[in-house]
């Protein structure tokens, strides 16, 4: 597990550089290919079920309830200003 997540990690910082194109064959006939120099996320998250006080969450449901909340927040706060209309 560690080695994969080291390396999904790697792949996003790679992908996430300047200068990087991502470069995709889509189907068999090669009508379809993707050239991307965006980022592949505008945010992203990094999670674990252990807080730093050592409190573990082993629920599944509990743990993506938790992260949902967290991302709500983070985005609500952000829009807020502008839902209100004082930009």
């Amino acid at each position: 597990m560690n080695a994969n997540t080291y390396a999904a990690l790697k792949e996003l910082n790679y992908y996430a550089s300047e200068n990087t194109t991502f470069e995709a064959r889509c189907d068999s006939q090669h009508l379809i290919d993707v050239n991307e120099t965006r980022p592949p996320f505008d945010f992203v998250y990094l999670v674990s079920n252990q807080t730093a006080n050592d409190h573990k969450i082993i629920e599944k449901s509990k743990l993506s309830n938790i992260i949902a909340h967290k991302i709500y927040l983070d985005f609500a706060d952000e829009l807020s200003p502008i839902i209100q209309g004082k930009k």
